[in-house]
């Protein structure tokens, strides 16, 4: 099995931090994540909100333009908590 490496990336526009979440701090959010054909993944959007960079031809089919993490919400209420 391959090592994974650290990922950094910029956060998508609408995305905020979640308050008292220090500079170093850790926290949960919901990912959107595309499976690709070779194996590799790709993240899609955090919290239905689209990574910047992604391309539109790889944004799967639904009506809700933010991707799938808003579906599921309207799904799921309160985040499924």
């Amino acid at each position: 099995m391959a090592k994974s490496k650290r990922i950094e990336f910029d956060l998508p526009d609408g995305f905020t931090i979640p308050d008292g979440i220090s500079s170093d701090g850790e926290f949960e959010t919901l990912a959107t994540i595309k499976m690709k054909d070779d194996g590799s993944v790709c993240l899609v959007a955090l919290d239905g909100y689209r990574m910047p960079g992604y391309r539109e031809e790889d944004e799967p089919e639904t009506e809700d333009k933010r991707g799938y993490a808003q579906a599921a919400s309207d799904v799921i209420p309160d985040g499924g908590y």
